[in-house]
């Protein structure tokens, strides 16, 4: 991927050290949500749709088992939406929406609303929400429909448990279905802090 230098408003981004491989179990030594809290600079990856661009409203995921789509999500108003990789496996996903969690309210005052996707089943997303005492918007996406509609498949994972995973991302997306802000990463370990999310969304 081409890397496109710093985008402006998010030139302090939080680095995890760790993970070498997608393939990092839940049982190795898991990041802290206070890590995603420091500084650090990342380049931006030219991936995906483009701000500006409409998203793919019409693509079927789930939500605790039930057929949706971006479309129907939208009816509420615009969201701020997360993709990651596994919530079952990808220590450095489940730290980051440990973290979001806490800028919830956040969010919705400044009229949006949070929701992550990731290709892991409901009932798998469900039992990291228990488990965690979360009360984020999971959309399954098992068959990596929707992360492809965003052009946001990481290519590097083509077999294996990583196979339709997507890059890091976060999109900030309009209640007309088109992409205000957005913020990729092209390395797994490097995700926006709390501070910054909220500077995505001031910024549009």
């Amino acid at each position: 991927m081409t890397k496109i230098g710093y985008l402006g408003i998010l030139s302090g981004l939080t680095m995890i050290a760790g993970c070498s491989n997608a393939e990092q179990d839940t049982n190795a030594r898991q990041p802290s949500s206070e890590s995603l809290e420091q500084n650090a600079a990342i380049f931006q990856y030219d991936s995906g749709l483009s701000v500006g661009d409409r998203v793919p409203l019409d693509i079927a995921v789930k939500v605790d088992g039930k057929a949706t789509n971006l479309a129907k999500l939208l009816e509420d108003g615009p969201i701020v939406l997360f993709f990651v990789r596994s919530v079952e496996w990808c220590g450095f996903c489940q730290a980051q929406l440990k973290a979001v969690e806490q800028i919830i309210p956040d969010l919705e005052s400044r009229g949006y609303r949070p929701i992550a996707v990731s290709y892991d089943p409901t009932d798998v997303q469900s039992k990291f929400l228990v488990d965690q005492k979360l009360n984020i918007t999971l959309l399954s996406d098992e068959s990596s429909s929707l992360i492809d509609g965003f052009e946001l498949r990481d290519p590097q994972f083509t077999q294996g448990r990583a196979e339709g995973v997507p890059y890091a991302a976060v999109m900030v997306i309009g209640q007309t279905g088109r992409i205000l802000n957005k913020t990729i990463s092209g390395n797994h370990t490097v995700r926006p802090r709390n501070q910054q999310i909220l500077n995505l969304v001031d910024a549009i």
